[in-house]
């Protein structure tokens, strides 16, 4: 099954997993139409799950069983080499709770050492440097980029979803207006039929 995607405007970047299980495998989708795609398999992995992908300044960045992975064209390369033992100590469990979000020039990564709460810490890469550092207090189960280049994250902390801006621990107050906006797509099939079967909360 298709467990996620994230797109860099030229390719679509698609990941399936095992129904149940952990294997998987990413594909590259190159072409703009449905007449001329061309599927290439880049890694015999997916990722860990659908918020498990972000697209920085840069490039795709994708979060798998092996590690954190930045995607270019057909190439990936590893940019976690730093942490991986840290990673890989993680089961397959805890890193499918994982969520990727990008704030500026850093590539934030929430992680958890207990697959029954929320994620405790954070892992964030500077870009410019490329180090990793270690952040506390990082509960976001699905992280976003606002258009004034805040990130922001969800966490379900207890009965309430409470909504974090950029620095850890900082709650949003009031209510937070949303719109969902949808392209004008059909592929040519304006009458087939379309359903709605996932959807991520942007701010305006």
């Amino acid at each position: 099954a298709i467990n996620g995607g994230e797109s860099d405007g030229e390719v679509l970047y698609v990941s399936k997993q095992t129904i149940g299980q952990f294997e998987g495998a990413l594909y590259a989708v190159f072409g703009d139409q449905p007449s001329n795609f061309a599927i290439r398999r880049i890694a015999w992995f997916g990722a860990v799950n659908s918020r498990a992908f972000v697209i920085t300044q840069s490039y795709v960045a994708v979060a798998t069983p092996t590690g954190i992975y930045g995607l270019a064209g057909s190439k990936l390369y590893l940019i976690s080499n730093a942490l991986n033992k840290s990673w890989l100590d993680l089961t397959n469990t805890q890193r499918s709770k994982s969520a990727l979000g990008h704030y500026r020039n850093q590539l934030w990564c929430s992680l958890t050492k207990d697959a029954a709460v929320d994620p405790l810490y954070g892992l964030v890469f500077d870009q410019v440097y490329q180090r990793w550092s270690r952040y506390t207090e990082v509960r976001g189960r699905i992280f976003t980029t606002a258009p004034n280049g805040d990130l922001l994250w969800a966490s379900s902390e207890s009965a309430q979803v409470k909504i974090f801006r950029t620095a850890p621990g900082l709650a949003l107050e009031g209510t937070v207006a949303m719109y969902w906006h949808t392209p004008n797509l059909d592929f040519g099939s304006w009458y087939s039929d379309k359903q709605w079967t996932w959807g991520y909360l942007r701010p305006k």
